[in-house]
Formats: structure tokens, sequence, C-alpha cells
């Protein structure tokens, strides 16, 4: 077995008190009768847990029905997925947790800016965030055509429709 050692129970449980790893993980290695080589080098830490305020604002985030959980750069999908269970033990690392921080925050620097400026270009950047589903988040999809087939001009009785549901938004957040 290449980059796994072999089973043994005691040295499980070692690494499992070591790392803080889940009872469901020592399974694992029981099943695949191997632990991979990783977890018994000299030097290696697991990721750094977020702590439990990080994590209720992640989850607050994460939980809004435009925010599209496939669309943050460097976390899987089914990452984001899993901790958004109700039956699942509720953890991220704190490399994760600081990416979805770091998008609510710019989310709310673009709405700012938005309501302030009244700007096109934050317009564009805001419709073009990988981790909105913009259509959820304008409201509907008639609503976000409409906005859409303003990409040129927008009026002041446009601004003043958007920055409605933009004033929205931004206080959810």
């Amino acid at each position: 077995m290449k980059n796994y050692l072999s089973y043994d129970e005691t040295l499980a449980k070692k690494l499992q008190r070591k790392h803080g790893l889940s009872g469901a993980t020592l399974r694992v290695w029981k099943h695949r009768n191997g632990i991979p080589t990783r977890y018994a080098t000299p030097g290696y830490t697991a990721a750094e847990r977020a702590n439990k305020a990080t994590l209720k604002k992640v989850e607050a985030f994460l939980a809004l029905p435009w925010v599209n959980r496939s669309g943050f750069e460097g976390i899987a999908a089914h990452r984001l997925n899993d901790f958004m269970r109700e039956e699942k033990r509720k953890t991220l690392s704190c490399v994760d947790a600081d990416i979805v921080l770091f998008s609510a925050k710019l989310l709310k620097t673009i709405l700012r800016r938005l309501l302030r400026d009244r700007q096109l270009k934050d317009l564009s950047d805001l419709l073009g965030l990988s981790f909105l589903r913009p259509m959820l988040f304008i409201g509907n999809l008639q609503d976000y055509s409409r906005l859409r087939g303003k990409a040129k001009s927008m009026s002041d009785a446009d601004w003043d429709w958007l920055s409605e549901k933009l004033q929205q938004h931004l206080s959810s957040l």
C-alpha cells in the first residue's frame, strides 16, 4: 500500500488523540486496512479548525438563499454543503472560514459602494461575483432581466428600485 501504513489499532487511537480525528475516520482506516502516512509523519499538523463564533457567522452567510456554495474559489462545494447539513458535525478549517467571511465582506463593500455612487461598474462587479446567484439576489427572473437590459444606462427610477433591494440585502448581512 503506497502512502499508507498497515492498520494498527494502537497507532490509530494514538493518532486520533494527537490530531483530534473523529471515530468515523478510524472506521475508514480500519475498513481500508491502512492509515495515511501523513498522520504519522513527524511535524504533520492537521488544518486548524475555526472557532464557534466564526462558524456561526459562516453558517449565517451560507444560509442565505442567493449564496452559491459552489462559487467560492479554493473551497470544494461538498465541504460547504456538508458543513450546512443538520446531521453533520459543524467544522471548517480556518482557511475555508476566512474565504467565506472575506467574500461576505467583499459583498458588503460592493453593496455600500453601489448604494453610495450608483456606478454601472459596481453593478457589473456585483453581478459577476461567483458566489452570488444574481437572479435570486435581485428577486426573480423578470427583475433580473430588467436589470440586465439596463447594462448601458439606468435612470434614477431604476436606481431607486434597485437601491431598495440592495439595502434589504445589506441589512441582512
